[in-house]
């Protein structure tokens, strides 16, 4: 759906499917919960970006090395510094949906066919978590972990502000 001939080649999901499969019931209930949030005729991109909230859940519990969370606290970001991408995206004819647990921050304006379901607490689920990845086309990712979903699916990851780069077989833009 992209104008621009480079960025759908960019965008294309991996050809090779996935040896790994999803129950059907997984799938129609996931489908269900996003049914009144976006709109699933189009296809469905994953953004993940951590920010300081997973920080304050690891402190707040009582699970937090104080020290490596300020050495890692360059991989916090701030979710409106991806408001344009976002936008683009939509204007490409996708439905974005930001993934993650404790974020807490959130856009300022309001998308349609954006959904920021990492700041849904009391809607989440392991499972749902799971199958986003599945039925989803891609994942942009600030390197969180939960991106590594997709690679179990075959879908392309795209990190970004992630450093250092390391050895992610994920694509790096």
């Amino acid at each position: 759906p992209l104008k621009h001939k480079s960025a759908n080649k960019l965008l294309a999901p991996h050809n090779e499917e996935s040896y790994l499969r999803i129950q059907g019931e997984d799938i129609a209930e996931t489908r269900n919960f996003l049914s009144s949030k976006l709109d699933l005729t189009k296809p469905l991109v994953l953004i993940a970006i951590r920010d300081s909230g997973y920080d304050e859940f690891c402190i707040k519990n009582g699970s937090a090395d104080l020290g490596m969370l300020e050495r890692q606290a360059y991989r916090n970001n701030n979710i409106q510094d991806f408001t344009d991408a976002i936008r683009y995206l939509l204007g490409a004819g996708y439905s974005v949906l930001r993934i993650g647990r404790h974020s807490n921050s959130q856009l300022i304006e309001q998308l349609d066919d954006y959904y920021d379901y990492s700041v849904d607490q009391e809607n989440h689920s392991d499972m749902r978590d799971v199958v986003f990845h599945y039925i989803s086309r891609f994942c942009i990712s600030t390197g969180t972990g939960i991106d590594e979903l997709s690679n179990l699916f075959r879908k392309r990851v795209y990190t970004v502000n992630l450093v250092p780069p390391s050895s992610r077989a994920s694509s790096i833009l």
